[in-house]
């Protein structure tokens, strides 16, 4: 299912305020040059107390190392 990207900051702005039981992450997917990393900048721009993390590039051992 697309979504335009207004559809998904409200999809997600309402699993914030709910999450969902059944996810307890949320998943953005899409091709490269979709703008997923986009998405995320403006959701932290519209959530000030949000995190965003950016483990590109990153060997799993350093991902890891960043969530203690």
């Amino acid at each position: 299912m697309e979504l335009t990207p207004e559809q998904a900051f409200e999809q997600v702005e309402a699993w914030l305020a709910a999450p969902s039981r059944l996810y307890e992450t949320l998943a953005l997917r899409g091709l490269p040059g979709s703008g997923k990393t986009q998405f995320l900048l403006e959701l932290t721009a519209r959530i000030p107390e949000a995190v965003f993390v950016d483990c590109h590039g990153m060997a799993w051992q350093q991902r890891m190392s960043h969530t203690d």
